[in-house]
């Protein structure tokens, strides 16, 4: 987006999530938190970094706080959910615009893979309704990576190959097939009888 909030580019046509996300921000005037700016982002801040659930806990509380009884409350959740974003919104915590527990706790990839590795899938919450939707075809815009390490689980399970299930969460056949060896999974006949490794 530039300066102005268009978008560069051969289309400066605006999307219809870009202009719902334009109206719902529309809707923020007189939010609870106005004027809060440096103790909100020193507070989701805390919260992005937290490394335990507890940690998670106290650093969203304040913030959940200051939600309660906010009259744009829809409103801004609606566009925590259109903007993707990330942090607390509308009384709850985000993630890439999906609702999270409050005592989310952020894992970096290498931390990720390092526990999939280890323990077959990570300890971390999954939405399991953005599992379904992406195993039944109609993936949402944004997994997580516990979530398309589900998704690589439930598919290969139904004897989906490594570029069948890539397609479905946004990898690569090879990125896929490195995450399934990682969590042990045996690989699945592709075309003309081939099996990957």
């Amino acid at each position: 987006m530039t300066a102005a909030g268009q978008r560069q580019g051969p289309s400066l046509r605006p999307s219809t999530r870009d202009l719902l996300a334009a109206s719902a921000t529309a809707q923020l005037a007189g939010a609870s938190c106005a004027g809060r700016e440096i103790e909100w982002a020193d507070g989701e801040r805390s919260w992005t970094s937290a490394r335990s659930a507890s940690t998670a806990l106290a650093a969203a509380a304040p913030l959940v706080d200051i939600c309660e009884g906010c009259p744009v409350i829809a409103a801004c959740a609606t566009w925590a959910e259109l903007d993707h974003y990330t942090g607390i919104a509308g009384g709850r915590p985000y993630v890439r615009g999906f609702p999270r527990p409050y005592a989310w706790v952020h894992r970096r990839e290498s931390e990720i893979e390092l526990v999939s590795t280890s323990a077959g899938m990570p300890d971390i919450d999954i939405d399991d309704l953005a599992v379904e939707r992406a195993v039944g075809g109609e993936p949402p815009e944004q997994l997580s990576l516990a979530e398309r390490a589900e998704v690589i689980r439930r598919m290969n399970a139904q004897g989906a190959t490594d570029s069948i299930i890539g397609a479905r969460v946004g990898l690569t056949a090879r990125a896929v097939q490195k995450i399934r060896q990682n969590m042990g999974l045996a690989a699945v006949p592709g075309v003309g009888g081939r099996r990957s490794s």
